[in-house]
């Protein structure tokens, strides 16, 4: 059983409780879509008693009725309502994640970091070959 038949099935579920109303204001070829697609041997009953988020049904079971909704049920002006319900959530998240992720702040805090760092392990280097001229005169003085 794929979880596109199971959604299926659960939106023609709702729908058919919602009415015939409701399934009529979709156009003939989604109807037909959403019968032929849909896996006849799932059992779902929806709970009247319940909501719909109570009812445990598939995330593609929501997509689908809420395309249906948006596209279908909806007036201009519950659809321009949800247009901007959506736009705001969306740029919401959006500064929510600008503000934790910021580049710019990443990028301070590193290099902060970075010279804070170069500055505590500043050492003078001796080249390779007075190393070796130190070596040597070990060995004369230590004689």
């Amino acid at each position: 059983m794929s979880d596109y038949s199971i959604a299926m099935q659960e939106s023609y579920k709702i729908i058919e409780k919602m009415g015939n109303k409701y399934f009529m204001l979709i156009p003939e070829d989604v109807r037909n879509k959403i019968e032929n697609s849909r896996n006849k041997e799932y059992k779902f009953e929806y709970d009247e008693n319940k909501t719909l988020a109570e009812q445990h049904i598939q995330p593609k079971t929501l997509d689908i009725l809420s395309y249906l909704n948006f596209t279908y049920w909806c007036t201009q002006e519950e659809r321009e309502q949800l247009l901007k319900e959506y736009n705001e959530k969306i740029l919401k998240e959006e500064n929510e994640k600008r503000s934790q992720y910021n580049p710019d702040d990443l990028f301070k805090e590193k290099k902060e970091n970075n010279i804070e760092k170069s500055l505590i392990n500043i050492e003078p280097k001796e080249k390779f070959i007075r190393k070796v001229i130190k070596k040597i005169r070990g060995f004369f003085v230590k004689q």
